[in-house]
C-alpha cells in the first residue's frame, strides 16, 4: 500500500507539488508516528522560515482579526 502511495506522490506534477514530490520517500517511510513527526516538522520549519509580510494581498485581512474590528 505504501508503494502505491509513493508512486502516486512521485508522479504528481513537481511544479505544483514541489515539496511533496521531493519528500515522497520520507512521507511514506518508517512508522506512522515517524511520518507524522516528519510532516509536522516540515510544516513548522516552513512556517518559521516564512516572511509574515509576504502574505498575498487577497488573503490579508480575511482572518479572525479582520472580523473583530
Amino acid at each position: 500500500m505504501l508503494a502505491i502511495l509513493l508512486h502516486r506522490l512521485t508522479t504528481l506534477p513537481a511544479a505544483a507539488f514541489p515539496l511533496t514530490t521531493h519528500h515522497a520517500a520520507e512521507l511514506t517511510a518508517g512508522t506512522p508516528h515517524d511520518r507524522f513527526d516528519f510532516t509536522v516538522r516540515l510544516m513548522i520549519d516552513g512556517l518559521a522560515q516564512s516572511d509574515p509580510h509576504s502574505i498575498p494581498s487577497h488573503i490579508k485581512g480575511t482572518g479572525a482579526d479582520a472580523r473583530q474590528g
